[in-house]
């Protein structure tokens, strides 16, 4: 199978680039462009993040959930609004581009 990327032109045309190739089954092995990343009878590794290892945008740093951490409930009321608000902008925004002619 393939990891591909849609581009949409400004033209209306849509530009597909092959990223990546794998292959394997979760029974047996699984490769990525010719590399072998994992097969059934591997030694299973646990990870182990770090606060300081995660990317900004982990949910860890939500503010909601620092204002549940800290028990005021009321501001991480207000942050979860703002949340899910932007997600129903966006998703408002995507269907409105996706339905537009090209």
């Amino acid at each position: 199978s393939y990891c591909i990327r849609y581009e949409f032109l400004d033209d209306g045309l849509i530009q597909k680039t092959i990223i990546s190739e794998g292959s394997g089954s979760w029974l047996e092995y699984i490769q990525i462009d010719q590399e072998l990343f994992w097969r059934l009878n591997d030694e299973i590794v646990h990870w182990n993040f770090d606060i300081e290892e995660q990317l900004p945008s982990s949910s860890k740093y939500r503010k909601d959930s620092y204002y549940i951490k800290i028990n005021d409930l009321e501001m991480a009321q207000i942050e979860q609004e703002k949340i899910e608000n932007l997600q129903r902008s966006d998703a408002k925004l995507r269907r409105y581009y996706a339905q537009r002619p090209r």
